[in-house]
């Protein structure tokens, strides 16, 4: 009964999506002019290695909380090296036209997402959370109609 217990708790691990966003804080920074809200987070460490090297986890699920109300997974279906920085893309699962893409540029992230609800930028804040990390912004950006 424990081993058959222990291979369920495995198996729901495995299938589990990764939390990308957490420890959700006020941000030091004002809301941009082309933005509608904005919340300040971290990233979660799955992109890069215990030395700092980035991760090959293409076809790992990803569960991005931009807000309380928009909280989407997706799956990454490519990662690789581009002029000397690191990328992770993908799309949202069971969403058309969604995307993320995630960038490792100089020791810190910046990521992009997208989809017919909404656009999505995170950048860091130039500031450590209470816990000690980099902060990152969590922007939603306001439509543009013409």
């Amino acid at each position: 009964m424990k081993i058959k217990l222990l291979l369920i708790t495995l198996v729901f691990l495995l299938v589990e999506p990764i939390k990308v966003l957490y420890h959700p804080g006020p941000c030091p920074t004002p809301l941009p002019s082309n933005a509608s809200r904005q919340r300040c987070m971290e990233i979660r460490n799955i992109f890069l290695d215990g030395n700092g090297i980035p991760k090959d986890i293409e076809g790992a699920q990803l569960e991005f909380n931009f807000f309380a109300n928009n909280t989407y997974v997706g799956t990454v279906t490519e990662n690789g090296w581009d002029a000397g920085n690191y990328y992770w893309i993908g799309e949202f699962d069971d969403i058309e036209y969604s995307y993320f893409t995630v960038m490792y540029v100089s020791g810190i992230f910046i990521m992009n997402a997208g989809m017919p609800a909404g656009v999505w930028e995170i950048k860091h804040t130039g500031y450590l959370s209470i816990y000690g990390n980099d902060l990152y912004k969590v922007i939603e950006l306001e439509p543009y109609y013409e």
